[in-house]
C-alpha cells in the first residue's frame, strides 16, 4: 500500500478504500485529478480521467488489451495470498478472461458476432411490449400511503424479469440466480476488492462457479422445447459447434449487462430527476424530451465509472510513464464530467446540447452490448413512473450509494409515491 503524501493521493485513497464521504463527493475528485493528474498512479494502476484521453485508449488497438497479469492485482497482495487462495483468484480470472468484454483482436471479432447475432437489436425489440406491460403492473402493485424501496420493488425486479423472460430462465431459476449474481459483487467493487485480498475471495469464487452450473442448468432445461428468440439463437450456436463455455459466459454477460446496468440508471435517474423537480415537471408536459433526458441521465450519473484495461507495451501519458502489463482504470465517468468537452458538467441539463459526446456505454469494439436494452427499459420506465405519480417524492434525498468504485448505484430509495393517476 503507497503511503498517502498529498491531499490528493489522500482523497484518491479514501474514495479507493470506499469511504461514504469519498463516494458521495467523487465527482470532484475526478474534477481535480482531470486537472491536477489526469493520468495518476494508484498502487499498480494508473487512473486516466480526461475525456479525449479515455476515448483515445477504448479505441487503441496497439498499447492497450482488455486483460492482464491477475486482472490488476497488485504483486503485493498477491504475494500475501496463501495458495489455496491463489488458486481461488485464478479461478476467478480465468472465468473472467474468458468474457467478451476481457478478449481482444480475432478472439473478441469471433465472440462479439456470436453475442450480436444472439442479442439482436431485432430480438430487443419484440420485447417492447412485455416490458411496457410488466412496467405497468409493478407501478400498479406499489403502495400509495406507505413509504416504498424503490430499487427493491421496481429498479432492479423490472430489469430481472425481463432479462430472464428474453433468455427464458425458468421462473423457479430467477431469484437463486440473482442472489448468484450478488454474491459475484465483491470481484466487481473496483480497487477495495484488489487492495484487500482474501477477504471475500472464497465466497465470490463459489458464486462464480455456481453461476456457471446454473446457466448450464437452463441450457439444459431449454432444449428441444419451445423458447425465446434469444435463447434460440443461443441453443442454435451451441448446436451448431460454439464451444460451451462460450455459450455461459454469453449468456452471463446478457443476464448482467441487461439487468445491473438497468436497475442502476432507473435509481440514479430516478433521484436526479426528483431532487431536480423543474426538469421532472417540464418532462411531465413535454414526454418528447425523454430520450434526450436519458442520455442526459446516463452522462450525468455513468452507470458504468471505469473501464478496465491493461498495457501491451511502455507509454508515457501526461508524463507517467505506463509499464507493460500494467492495469488502467479508464474513468469514463469522470471524461462524462470533463470540462473541456461539456459545458457545465456539474448540471444535470436535459437541454444539453453536448450530450451525445458522452461515453457512459465506451467506445470503440468493445461498447457495451446491453446499451439498446437498457435505453428500451428506460424509455418506457421514466415515462410511465411520470405519468402514474407526478407527485412522488423523496423521503431522503440523500442518496444511499452502492459501496463501489467500478459501478455507480444506489442501495437504496426511499419514496412517498403520492396518488396513482392510472
Amino acid at each position: 500500500m503507497p503511503t498517502a503524501t498529498t491531499p490528493l493521493e489522500e482523497d484518491f485513497h479514501a474514495y479507493a478504500s470506499l469511504e461514504p464521504r469519498a463516494l458521495a463527493d467523487r465527482w470532484s475528485l475526478f474534477r481535480r485529478l482531470r486537472d491536477e493528474a489526469p493520468a495518476f498512479r494508484y498502487a499498480d494502476s494508473v487512473i486516466v480521467t480526461r475525456h479525449a484521453d479515455v476515448i483515445a485508449l477504448l479505441l487503441d488497438k496497439d498499447r492497450i488489451h482488455s486483460n492482464g497479469p491477475s486482472h490488476g492485482v497488485p504483486s503485493p497482495v498477491l504475494d500475501r495470498l496463501s495458495p489455496g487462495e491463489r488458486t481461488l483468484l485464478e479461478d476467478i480470472v480465468g472465468w473472467e478472461e474468458r468474457w467478451l468484454t476481457a478478449t481482444n483482436g480475432e478472439r473478441h471479432a469471433e465472440l462479439r458476432g456470436l453475442a450480436q447475432r444472439v442479442f439482436a437489436p431485432r430480438a430487443i425489440g419484440e420485447f417492447r411490449d412485455r416490458i411496457a406491460e410488466v412496467t405497468e403492473q409493478m407501478l400498479g402493485a406499489l403502495a400509495v400511503d406507505e413509504p416504498v424501496e424503490f430499487i427493491e420493488r421496481f429498479a432492479y425486479k423490472l430489469p430481472l424479469t425481463i432479462i430472464s423472460e428474453i433468455l427464458d430462465i425458468p421462473e423457479d431459476m430467477r431469484e437463486p440466480m440473482h442472489e448468484t449474481t450478488n454474491g459475484m459483487r465483491p470481484a466487481r467493487t473496483g480497487f477495495a476488492w484488489r487492495m484487500n485480498l482474501p477477504r471475500d475471495l472464497e465466497r465470490a469464487h463459489f458464486h462464480f462457479m455456481e453461476m456457471k452450473r446454473q446457466i448450464k442448468e437452463v441450457l439444459e432445461r431449454r432444449r428441444g422445447r419451445e423458447t425465446t428468440t434469444i435463447m434460440g439463437n443461443v441453443l442454435r450456436a451451441l448446436d451448431e459447434g460454439a464451444d460451451e463455455d462460450d455459450i455461459v459466459v454469453l449468456v452471463q454477460l446478457l443476464l448482467t449487462a441487461g439487468h445491473r446496468t438497468t436497475t442502476d440508471l432507473l435509481g440514479t435517474g430516478l433521484h436526479t430527476l426528483l431532487t431536480h423537480r423543474d426538469a421532472w415537471d417540464r418532462l411531465r408536459e413535454e414526454p418528447e424530451l425523454w430520450p434526450q433526458a436519458i442520455e442526459e441521465m446516463l452522462r450525468y450519473r455513468s452507470p458504468s465509472v471505469d473501464v478496465e484495461r491493461f498495457a501491451t507495451t511502455d507509454f508515457e501519458l501526461h508524463g507517467v510513464e505506463v509499464r507493460r502489463g500494467q492495469h488502467l482504470a479508464i474513468t469514463v465517468g469522470a471524461a462524462n464530467h470533463d470540462e473541456r468537452v461539456f459545458e457545465d458538467p456539474g448540471a444535470f441539463d436535459i437541454d444539453r446540447e453536448d450530450v451525445k459526446a458522452h461515453v457512459a456505454f465506451g467506445r470503440g469494439p468493445h461498447f457495451c452490448l446491453g446499451n439498446a436494452l437498457t435505453r428500451l427499459e428506460a424509455s418506457i420506465a421514466f415515462p410511465a413512473l411520470a405519468r402514474r405519480f407526478p407527485d412522488v417524492e423523496l423521503l431522503d434525498p440523500e442518496p444511499h450509494w452502492t459501496a463501489n468504485t467500478h459501478l455507480l448505484g444506489l442501495d437504496r430509495l426511499d419514496l412517498r409515491m403520492g396518488p396513482d393517476r392510472g
